[in-house]
């Protein structure tokens, strides 16, 4: 979805009516008195029509005019100064101030008109779901969502992380998703997101994003350091959309990039999601063939931390998919009392999209196994590649109520260098038949024990 095809609540933007001056009733003198009723009515019924069409007029181009800012191309934006990322070798002296912390996300929500349950607002993962460290600079006016304000912030990775790759030093894409989503929802608290819906419950939720792993790093036991800028700001009915920018850097050279969209939305606007397909239950590949195929039952991949551990069952086709390169379909059974609904978030219990995210990549792993790639490898790691762009889109979540969830990817193609080999996929991921996430782009990297 691009914010100048804003279409969460079902209507297009550009199906609200725009002012054309040539096809516009023109303006005419009003009929006498002793007009004819006929002509009389004609009359009044082009006035009303004419007022109404101005009212259009003004509507869409205030629509329009907040999607563009929101989607414009940052490459046509003058760019502005970032702040520099404090170097940790700086001196106190010469080290920007800590700014002071902002009132939400409060560990504490404030308590609503129901005073037996507090009102839910947007809050920040917690336990091991929190991947945000400390603020280390803010630019930009506080509140009014100014575009190209930006935050500097840190995050320490820990050094035997629970999200670390099969290699042990780099890091699973939810944890590269994470940092930076949770990053940018400091920078919404400070845009003002807490003064929006006063009193009422207000969620946040991921609704797409684009990003690329520029470079190999091993950054466990390393601090992070995330730049974060606000892109644009469209305001809808009961809901506020939100465009931001971001770049980690490692030792002062940025290793991850791309651009994500927030929406911030009360439960009557969240309620309007219908996946991916208006509402329909689009059935997945392998159900969608008129002679099954051999589908053969493939072991999930060994994690070696139960919170990764996302797949229930799996069938591989060697051979099938989209793109004849290679499918598979996993499937998890929703565990109300799994990990994550506690932490993400506390008072908004939901499965993170970046898991969704990871479960697909798991499945381009096992598919990957199954097609003997792995064969010759006593030692063979998986991690996400360098230099492929993945993007993604929600129109759905996953609550503590729904039963399971699919994963089903599409092989695009496999590429074999002298010391590894990048698997290419896109995926979509279903929760109870509907098709609620696309994904687009992953690309996993293979090699024999590598090390970054």
């Amino acid at each position: 979805m691009r914010d100048d095809e804003l279409d969460f609540d079902g209507v297009p933007i550009g199906a609200y009516p725009t002012w054309d001056a040539e096809q516009a009733p023109s303006a005419a003198e009003p009929p006498p008195p002793d007009a004819p009723a006929d002509d009389r009515f004609l009359a009044e019924a082009m006035r009303v029509h004419r007022a109404v069409m101005d009212v259009h007029r003004l509507v869409a181009e205030h629509l329009l005019a907040a999607a563009r800012s929101a989607a414009r191309d940052p490459r046509d934006r003058v760019p502005r100064p970032r702040p520099e990322i404090p170097s940790p070798r700086a001196s106190t002296a010469s080290a920007p101030r800590p700014p002071t912390p902002p009132a939400a996300p409060a560990d504490t929500p404030p308590a609503g008109p129901d005073t037996a349950r507090p009102v839910i607002r947007p809050r920040l993962p917690a336990g091991g779901m929190r991947m945000v460290g400390t603020e280390l600079a803010y630019e930009g006016a506080p509140g009014g969502y100014e575009v190209g304000s930006a935050l500097l912030s840190d995050f320490p990775v820990p050094a035997d992380a629970w999200f670390r790759s099969e290699d042990r030093s780099s890091l699973v894409n939810l944890a590269w998703q994470e940092i930076v989503l949770q990053a940018a929802g400091r920078l919404a608290f400070r845009s003002g997101i807490a003064a929006e819906a006063p009193g009422e419950d207000l969620v946040c939720r991921n609704l797409e994003g684009r990003a690329r792993l520029l470079r190999r790093v091993a950054p466990c036991g390393r601090t992070l350091r995330v730049r974060t800028e606000l892109l644009g700001h469209t305001p809808l009915h009961r809901a506020v959309m939100l465009r931001f920018a971001f770049a980690v850097d490692l030792d002062g050279e940025t290793c991850y990039d791309g651009e994500a969209v927030h929406g911030f939305f009360t439960p009557d606007a969240l309620a309007r999601q219908q996946g991916l397909d208006a509402g329909r239950h689009v059935p997945t590949w392998l159900e969608r063939q008129s002679s099954p195929p051999r589908a053969a039952e493939t072991a999930p991949p060994s994690t070696g931390d139960r919170r990764l551990d996302l797949i229930d069952d799996l069938r591989v086709v060697l051979d099938g998919g989209d793109h004849g390169a290679g499918y598979a379909l996993a499937r998890k059974r929703i565990d109300p009392g799994a990990w994550y609904f506690d932490e993400h978030f506390p008072g908004d219990p939901v499965m993170p999209g970046s898991l969704g995210v990871e479960m697909l990549l798991q499945a381009v792993q096992a598919c990957g196994t199954a097609a003997g790639l792995t064969a010759s490898m006593p030692n063979p790691c998986f991690a996400p590649a360098p230099g492929p762009e993945l993007s993604w889109k929600y129109r759905g979540q996953v609550l503590r109520s729904h039963d399971q969830v699919q994963a089903e990817v599409h092989l695009r193609g496999v590429e074999r260098e002298p010391d590894r080999i990048r698997i290419h996929a896109d995926g979509s991921l279903y929760s109870d038949g509907l098709r609620i996430y696309q994904v687009d782009g992953m690309c996993l990297e293979l090699g024999e024990g590598r090390r970054p």
